[in-house]
């Protein structure tokens, strides 16, 4: 397995495969297997170290260990520390308050394990050790702390005044609104009750439709007639629950009904794969356009998502432009799928 993970690697990185065992090789020279895929300045990115990192992503995620959407992810986004901890180092702080904050959440994780020696046990069976985790810990704060105070979400480092105050204005909010009347149509809703008798349980189950119908309009309540005889979802009280007609999966005359339906309206007997079924539609909302103080909130997530978005790109476009940047041709790609290639135009900020 992890031979055939290094040969996928390399041919997905464009290196050499490695020798297999057997093979005669050509020179004494010493093949290198772990191959650098990042510089940024002084830090190095090799595919052993997002191999590592991906691996316990995917345990976290419950995916496949091989799973090279999850190896992509990872190297994209341990690129992307790599660019903010840079952006750390160029605001010119001291480095020894992270230190402190860092030892303190290592040494909260040995008190949560019981010990140092379980602690580095725990770290054994992942494949690090306590010195390259306290590293790893503090990387991850520079970049939350970077991205924080990017976003405005925290002071600038080092000082109490804010880098950015991202919000979306009222008239922000009004201009998506009236320039997005599709996002927010919505459609036919029904929330209905199924009478379903099976063929597999009843000799005739039509004519049997066609008796329950006549004692409902004789004064038999739905609800409890659904509950005595249906077969339709009996731990949701026979529920359809209020949705769109078109996605709760029925076909034909049921389908049809929910869609033409008034409110409170009970149907005649209709045919389904499986039986015949009484359908009564006792909440219709019909299609309409969702209103403004609906969906404001949405609309400010959405705004705010594309502020911080943009943002992001110039912060980390201003660090590419300060740094020694050196990648392989795909992690140029993963970067540049994030955020573009870097403008060759644009003044160094």
């Amino acid at each position: 397995m992890k031979l055939r993970l290094l040969l996928v690697f390399c041919a997905l990185w464009g290196l050499p495969a490695p020798a297999q065992e057997g093979a005669r090789l050509a020179s004494q020279e010493p093949i290198i297997l772990d191959q650098t895929m990042a510089i940024v300045n002084d830090q190095v990115l090799t595919i052993s170290d997002v191999q590592r990192e991906a691996a316990r992503a995917a345990e976290s995620m419950g995916e496949a260990p091989d799973d090279m959407d999850v190896f992509y992810r990872t190297a994209q986004s341990m690129i992307l520390e790599m660019l903010f901890r840079e952006g750390f180092r160029l605001t010119g702080i001291d480095e020894g308050v992270l230190d402190r904050i860092t030892q303190d959440e290592i040494q909260r994780r040995i008190d949560t394990v019981g010990s140092p020696a379980a602690f580095a046990a725990e770290l054994e069976q992942q494949g690090t050790t306590p010195e390259l985790e306290f590293q790893q810990t503090k990387q991850a704060l520079i970049g939350l702390y970077f991205r924080q105070a990017e976003f405005g979400q925290a002071p600038k480092l080092g000082s109490k005044s804010y880098s950015n105050y991202l919000y979306a204005a009222p008239s922000e909010i009004r201009a998506y609104f009236d320039a997005n009347p599709a996002e927010f149509l919505q459609p036919r809703m029904v929330n209905a009750r199924i009478l379903l008798a099976l063929n597999s349980r009843h000799e005739d189950p039509r004519l049997f439709m066609q008796k329950l119908r006549g004692q409902v309009e004789n004064g038999l309540d739905f609800s409890e007639a659904a509950a005595q005889h249906s077969a339709f979802a009996p731990n949701s009280r026979n529920l359809t629950g209020l949705s769109d007609p078109n996605t709760l999966g029925f076909k034909g005359e049921v389908q049809d009904f929910l869609l033409s339906a008034a409110d409170d309206e009970i149907s005649i007997p209709l045919e389904t794969p499986s039986g015949w079924a009484l359908v009564h539609a006792f909440q219709v909302q019909e299609e309409r356009v969702l209103s403004l103080g609906e969906v404001q909130s949405q609309i400010e997530q959405k705004i705010l998502m594309r502020k911080r978005q943009d943002v992001l790109t110039e912060s980390v476009n201003r660090i590419r432009r300060r740094c020694y940047l050196w990648l392989t041709s795909p992690a140029e790609q993963l970067l540049n799928q994030a955020f573009g290639p870097l403008p060759e135009d644009e003044e160094e900020l």
